[in-house]
């Protein structure tokens, strides 16, 4: 049989498709070939690190597909006509997997007549790698030649995770290093430029241990070496990658220092001079933009300080850092004069406190703490509210060190009876907004408490009231998990709040109304994993809602966490896989991963939206809600099926009236009505399929966060609603009992397997939480009854109830949440629109 070869590559790289989110981060197929055999063309590759699964190969020209084949272990056959290549110019192969598109390889070639070559265009770093030199030895090693391809792919990633790549480096580079030295120096420019690329690639707090990784590549051979040949080609390759990097080096100046006099003494390349006095740079760079303590400051603290505090002090002061200029100064002239010996000692030699930023703030505030007295507190004070300007340019480590060292100022200050001077500072950090850290510290608030001043209590009152709870102002979606991107102060301030509000909510009342009136205007976004049962149910048990229950009970009815099961199981698991199981909705497929995998509230209003698009036959109201690269794949003819069958359904069962959906009436559809409606009316099964188990998604997922009832119809008259108040009271006996309780938990914490995304699953229970939560559910039936009342039973009779209703909600359930009825409004209503205007809270702020 004769075999002509039409094409040839070692290495063909792919591109991914943008709204796959799996656990592939690229593509590339090794050892692709296409050859002519038996009149059928046949292509050929392995694709390296594709994990187990169901994949398939499909083999196109011009959109339309030729051939397909599965993809075994990566390694995939495709057969076609001879004739398929006969002026063809351009090909593709798409990799999917379960329906869903992954990637593609492209081909291209100038004409008939030429051989194929990728069409990916390389980025400049890896342009020119010859992958089969670097994998040349490595057949012999197994495991070795895995992760070395496994590296390669993640070198090609699109989706670079650079601090994982950086671990990934070291770790091999030392693998190969003891087993295999010559492909370790065959690998050594590449890995030292991808390991400092991490390092430009990384914020401050990762790009510690990424320079760490850096270093480490070239100290292995430094310290190990024997062959200067060798040596001298590694670290040659290591400093070049130095000259053009941005990366801030001067993180481990010390260190970096003595790893360039070891290549100095060892092998000494030319250019290590040039490599001194780029690091110097960065360093003097650094150095310049250095926060420190202020002159003023040091000055008006000497009369009170000992000699040592006031030497530890200068270390970080303005003077220390114009020293460090002029040593960085002189370190650099000796470069330019060529004085390479003695630089390294010079170097060596200079102090660097002053870049430690926590150092500083650490040795202030202990310095400030160990003398504070009531002699000393006024001036000290002072210190540190000047210092607050510092803080604004420190890292967040050090800054958060401060804020925890601050508030045990404060605290300290309380304890000693110093009031006026812990006064002052407080209205110094009210008007500051980065301190609203302190402000917020549940410590702070108890030593306040504690130190039973009045004028300090009611201050400190005023400055909580004076901070908002944004909205969670979802702005998109993260590119690795599609996770809402949200404002992450929204749960952080909630948290501290309730952390707060524990303490006595009688003696915090205004905060505690202030609270309840931006959680109305804001709104409310919490996710499963952030298992916030866990905070609600520490509220409970602080014993606080007792005092001003009612407002309590608005605060707490706020919050869309009273479910017992976190994260997607039940029927809520089992609708959404099998809503996504045709796998040819992209929308569907982004609904399923989120309900699986980013579980919360927030799905609520997703699932609406995707019901107005199929209401609709648009796409319109998906465009908030949807990652635009969703969107981008999605077919849109599918809501041609989808559309009049959902319009249909609505409109008869009253939820839908041509102008707009009503959400609320879809709830409570039965199942079984549901059902037969759909059987009558003309549609494919997957559409019908589609419909029935959207809805039920909906009212599943509605029922979870909101406690919403299903069952419009309600109590059957006024005895049930009389026995329902009889069962809230008795809950209210559990939720206001003294004795702690304690929780019950179950969770399993876990990486999704298809998307390979953290995820929590599990179960909740706790005396107190569960039976907030049977007490809103509660509320509902009873808000539904008083919503049918007055279609069932007499006038007389429905007064009778309404007052007797009104009388336990008002102490109780926060007036069952009753709509206006009979000319009396909802007092909830009523409390929130008084809490408003008294508040005055700028709307603006809260939805920031």
């Amino acid at each position: 049989m004769a075999i002509r070869d039409i094409c040839s590559l070692d290495y063909l790289t792919g591109t991914l498709a943008t709204a796959y989110k799996g656990v592939i981060t690229s593509l590339i197929a090794k050892d692709f070939c296409i050859t002519e055999e038996d009149n059928k063309v046949i292509l050929r590759g392995t694709i390296l690190s594709m994990p187990a699964g169901d994949y398939r190969a499909f083999l196109k020209r011009e959109g339309i597909e030729l051939s397909r084949a599965e993809i075994r272990q990566g390694h995939f056959e495709i057969a076609a006509a001879t004739d398929v290549f006969e002026g063809s110019k351009n090909l593709q192969i798409d990799i999917i997997q379960n329906g869903r598109h992954i990637g593609t390889f492209l081909l291209k070639r100038s004409d008939a007549d030429d051989r194929f070559v990728s069409a990916l265009e390389l980025s400049e770093e890896v342009k020119g790698v010859d992958f089969r030199h670097l994998f040349a030895r490595l057949p012999q090693k197994p495991g070795l030649l895995m992760r070395a391809e496994g590296l390669a792919a993640k070198i090609f990633s699109t989706k670079k995770d650079w601090k994982s790549l950086s671990e990934e480096i070291n770790s091999f580079s030392r693998d190969l290093f003891w087993f295999d030295r010559e492909s370790c120096y065959a690998w050594f420019g590449l890995l030292s430029r991808y390991a400092l690329r991490a390092c430009e690639k990384t914020d401050l707090q990762q790009s510690r241990k990424t320079v760490e990784n850096y270093l480490s590549l070239i100290e292995l051979p430094l310290g190990n070496e024997k062959d200067g040949y060798k040596l001298r080609l590694a670290s040659t390759l290591w400093l070049r990658t130095i000259e053009t990097s941005g990366a801030d080096l001067s993180l481990y100046f010390r260190r970096f220092v003595i790893v360039l006099a070891d290549i100095y003494n060892k092998s000494g390349p030319e250019h290590i001079g040039h490599t001194l006095g780029r690091l110097l740079e960065m360093l003097e760079a650094k150095v310049e933009t250095a926060a420190v303590i202020p002159h003023a400051v040091i000055e008006a603290l000497r009369p009170s300080l000992g000699s040592h505090d006031l030497d530890t002090l200068r270390r970080y002061s303005e003077e220390a850092r114009h020293g460090l200029i002029e040593e960085v100064g002189s370190a650099l002239e000796m470069v330019k004069a060529a004085r390479t010996t003695e630089i390294f000692e010079k170097a060596l030699a200079i102090d660097l406190a002053v870049l430690d930023d926590k150092g500083m703030t650490d040795s202030f505030f202990e310095v400030v703490l160990k003398n504070m007295n009531a002699g000393l507190a006024e001036r000290l004070v002072l210190s540190v509210i000047e210092m607050f300007e510092v803080l604004k340019a420190v890292s967040p480590e050090a800054y958060r060190h401060a804020m925890i060292s601050t508030s045990d100022l404060i605290r300290k200050m309380l304890g000693m009876g110093i009031t006026e001077a812990c006064r002052r500072l407080l209205w110094e950090l009210g008007s500051e907004r980065r301190a609203e850290d302190i402000l917020l510290s549940p410590d702070v608030a108890a030593a306040i408490l504690a130190a039973g001043d009045s004028i300090l209590l009611s201050s400190y009152k005023e400055y909580l009231t004076g901070i908002i709870i944004p909205s969670s102002g979802i702005r998109g979606f993260s590119g690795e998990t599609w996770a809402e991107i949200i404002n992450p102060l929204h749960l952080e301030r909630l948290s501290k709040f309730l952390k707060i509000l524990s303490l006595d909510s009688a003696v915090f009342r205004e905060v505690l109304v202030h609270v309840v009136c931006n959680l109305h205007v804001s709104g409310v976004f919490i996710p499963d994993d952030r298992l916030f049962q866990r905070e609600v149910s520490a509220y409970l048990n602080s014993g606080t809602p007792g005092r001003e229950f009612l407002l309590n009970y608005m605060l707490l009815k706020k919050l869309p966490v009273y479910y017992n099961e976190v994260g997607a199981t039940g029927v809520i698991r089992d609708f959404t896989t099998e809503l996504d199981s045709w796998g040819n909705d992209t929308v569907l497929y982004f609904l399923r991963k989120q309900i699986h995998v980013n579980a919360s509230n927030h799905n609520v209003g997703l699932i609406e939206q995707v019901i107005s698009a199929w209401v609709s036959k648009s796409t319109e109201p998906l465009k908030q809600v949807v990652p635009e690269e969703v969107l981008a794949k999605f077919d849109a003819s599918v809501l041609d099926g989808y559309s009049p069958a959902t319009a249909s359904l609505l409109r008869s069962f009253g939820a839908f009236d041509d102008k707009r959906i009503y959400f609320d009436r879809i709830l409570p559809i039965r199942e079984g009505a549901l059902r037969e409606e759909l059987v009558r009316m003309d549609m494919s099964d997957e559409v019908r399929s589609k419909i029935f188990l959207l809805v039920r998604v909906y009212q599943e997922v509605v029922k979870k966060y909101s406690c919403a009832c299903g069952d419009r119809k309600g109590p059957d008259d006024a005895g049930a609603l009389m026995k329902l108040a009889d069962r809230l009271r008795k809950l209210k006996t559990v939720i206001l009992s003294p004795r702690k309780t304690r929780s019950e938990e179950s969770f399993y914490f876990k990486r999704h397997i298809a998307f390979g995304i953290p995820s929590v699953m599990g179960s909740y229970h706790e005396p107190k939480f569960d039976a907030m939560g049977e007490a809103l559910r509660i509320e509902e039936i009873a808000r539904i009854f008083m919503e049918n009342v007055s279609s069932r039973i007499s006038e007389a009779e429905a007064n009778f109830v309404v007052e007797d209703v009104r009388s336990w909600t008002r102490s109780l359930v926060a007036s069952a949440g009753l709509t206006e009825f009979h000319g009396q409004r909802n007092f909830q209503v009523e409390e929130v629109l008084a809490i408003l205007t008294s508040c005055k809270l700028h709307l603006s702020q809260v939805m920031d």
